[in-house]
């Protein structure tokens, strides 16, 4: 038993709460991430959930993340959320943090062309419900803590862009760049035990193929991090730039091919993870100042639509030569009426981008699609400030992939086959992508659109 006396003084502590729901759906509920799908799950495998954290540092600034075990949302399913929390808690949108995992055995909860099947409303109802328990739960801010932050380098991912003549092929690319990093942000009490480990790292969870529930190796990271840890310790995943990225351990290297890969791929993938986060805690975890501050833009990213719009027709009929293994026609017929009946297609897109600061330079950077791994060396490039940063992808919403403008060119799914799964995008990026998004990430990093609420606001 700890005596009171071996509690270790925090200043100016941050004040933390935390919660967890289960969100698993029903069996035969319709299940996102593959197209080949033509019916609801058949059974469950492990259960999903979301997590909540929310954080108020001294000055009584307001950070509040939910990390989900599901593949997508809705940018309107985000802002449904976003406005009920502003009337219940008074938080606002950059304050809100609303990460997926990206699990591809989870069920439906965004729209997509291919899909057979909406979301189902009565799923969608219970699951906006569990995460405002989830919210509710954690706003009581029972305990206080420091926090502390670490990254290493993993290998769980390899490049799924393989160099093929001029362009690129869906394969292996053992050589291609990839986001590597894991980040661990810790919150411990003034025990020195960990209230809340929120980690992340980038690859996709679509390492099943089949009918099955599941939270995929994120779920087991966490499952595996919280035997190892025990007491009341909350692990909490957000998904990184995972969107030319897949699990190593869907290759077979002899052949350069992907395999399906089995659950005990999903339990072993998780607790390499799990280890790694562990290492980072023990060896590499330095703290950070106990303050946080938010900012977040609506990225407007060009679309490579022809110059004139009398050329659209053309435009839309040539298009399967660029994406010959995708379902071009429903996609082109969408557009092509819109300009009929409007006599014009947008040239831009909107993407939300948000940071978070923990401490002075700690920051988790956010964007409303499939991040790609080249756009976070682009960005660190143009912006030295960013090196002690975690990347997000798949937050507060989706646009759909983000590539990079040299993977347009090359062409391939993430660039140009894709877009053609939902009705976001009426062509593939244009020229300035990589710089709308860099500028929307130094105006987030000058946190001057950050409203400063009082506690108890």
């Amino acid at each position: 038993m700890t005596d009171n006396n071996d509690r270790r003084q925090i200043p100016d502590a941050m004040k933390v709460g935390t919660a967890m729901r289960r969100i698993t759906p029903p069996i035969g509920t319709p299940m996102g991430g593959f197209a080949f799908r033509q019916h609801g799950s058949e059974g469950i495998r492990d259960d999903l959930f979301v997590r909540c954290l929310w954080l108020e540092d001294p000055s009584g600034f307001r950070i509040v993340i939910l990390a989900l075990d599901i593949c997508t949302l809705d940018f309107n399913t985000v802002e449904q959320w976003k406005q009920e929390m502003h009337r219940r808690w008074g938080l606002l949108p950059e304050q809100i943090l609303i990460n997926t995992s990206h699990t591809h055995s989870g069920p439906v909860a965004g729209r997509r062309i291919y899909l057979p099947e909406e979301p189902a409303e009565s799923y969608m109802d219970v699951l906006r419900k569990r995460v405002m328990e989830a919210v509710d739960e954690a706003a009581y801010l029972e305990d206080q803590c420091s926090m502390y932050f670490g990254r290493c380098e993993i290998s769980i991912g390899v490049s799924r862009r393989a160099p093929e003549g001029q362009g690129v092929k869906w394969a292996p690319n053992p050589g291609g760049h990839i986001e590597r990093g894991l980040s661990v942000l810790t919150l411990k009490d003034r025990f020195d035990q960990p209230i809340c480990i929120i980690f992340s790292v980038a690859a996709h969870p679509s390492i099943m193929q089949d009918y099955f529930i599941t939270s995929e190796f994120p779920g087991a990271a966490c499952r595996r991090l919280t035997q190892k840890i025990g007491g009341r310790c909350m692990p909490m995943f957000l998904q990184g730039a995972a969107g030319d990225v897949k699990t190593v351990i869907n290759v077979d290297f002899q052949n350069n091919s992907w395999i399906k890969g089995t659950y005990q791929h999903v339990e072993r993938t998780g607790s390499v993870i799990a280890e790694a986060v562990l290492q980072v805690l023990a060896e590499r975890s330095k703290p950070i100042a106990n303050s946080c501050k938010s900012a977040s833009v609506w990225a407007e990213l060009p679309l490579g639509l022809p110059a004139d719009p009398a050329d659209y027709p053309q435009f839309y009929r040539d298009y399967p030569r660029f994406a010959p293994n995708a379902p071009v026609d429903k996609w082109a017929d969408y557009w092509l009426n819109r300009f009929r009946q409007e006599g014009r297609l947008p040239n831009t897109v909107s993407c939300p981008v948000q940071v978070l600061r923990f401490g002075e330079d700690t920051d988790f950077i956010a964007f409303g699609g499939e991040l790609t791994s080249g756009l976070t060396k682009q960005i660190k490039a143009a912006l030295p400030q960013t090196t002690n940063a975690a990347f997000l992808g798949y937050s507060n919403g989706m646009i759909g992939y983000l590539p990079t403008e040299q993977m347009v060119r090359e062409g391939g799914y993430e660039s140009v086959e894709a877009i053609v799964y939902s009705r976001r995008l009426p062509a593939p990026y244009g020229a300035g992508l990589e710089q709308s998004l860099i500028d929307a990430v130094a105006a987030c990093l000058r946190f001057d659109t950050v409203t400063q609420v009082q506690q108890g606001a």
